[in-house]
């Protein structure tokens, strides 16, 4: 972060990554977020050696869900 910033000062810091702007009537520090031309975001993945499908891991809560409102519906 101190790469961007530099010590503060609008004259230090890299106008291609950061600038100074009124936002709600006070000068406020804007990072451009965006990512270069040709470059992407990293893929997120499972972790390397897990056995469960990811789908399964996201859809987790749902199958708790069912199993409670199950078990309260059979033994009603």
């Amino acid at each position: 972060m101190d790469d961007v910033l530099g010590n503060g000062s609008a004259a230090d810091m890299d106008p291609t990554l950061v600038q100074v702007a009124p936002v709600n009537g006070s000068q406020t520090i804007l990072i451009n977020g965006t990512l270069p031309n040709d470059t992407s975001a990293a893929v997120a993945s499972a972790a390397a050696g897990t056995s469960i499908p990811q789908g399964l891991l996201e859809h987790s809560g749902w199958w708790f869900m069912g199993a409670i409102v199950g078990y309260t519906v059979w033994f009603m």
